[in-house]
C-alpha cells in the first residue's frame, strides 16, 4: 500500500506477521522499519491522511491499528465478538 506522499509504501510480510515500511520509492528504496502484528496478516489499508495503517489478521480475528509515524501498534481490535 503507498501512502498519500506516494514515496512511502507499507507491505505485509505474511510468513514473518510484520508489516515493513519502505520509504523512499522514488529515489532510493530503503527498509525503514518493521513492526509486529497478529497471526497471518492478510491486507493493509491506510488513513487517508497515512497516519494510520490498518491490517487484517486472518486466524485471530483481529485488526491491528498501526501508528506510522512510529511504526507501533497502537490498538488491537477483535473482530471474534461480531463475527
Amino acid at each position: 500500500m503507498v501512502s498519500p506522499d506516494n514515496d512511502t509504501a507499507y507491505v505485509v510480510l505474511r510468513k514473518d506477521q510484520k508489516v515493513a515500511r519502505i520509504r523512499y520509492l522514488r529515489t532510493q528504496p530503503v527498509l525503514d522499519g518493521t513492526v509486529a502484528v497478529g497471526s497471518e496478516p492478510t491486507s493493509i489499508a491506510l488513513s487517508p491522511t497515512g497516519r494510520r495503517a490498518y491490517v487484517t489478521n486472518w486466524s485471530d480475528g483481529t485488526v491491528s491499528e498501526i501508528d506510522t509515524a512510529t511504526m507501533r501498534v497502537a490498538a488491537t481490535i477483535d473482530l471474534n465478538a461480531a463475527l
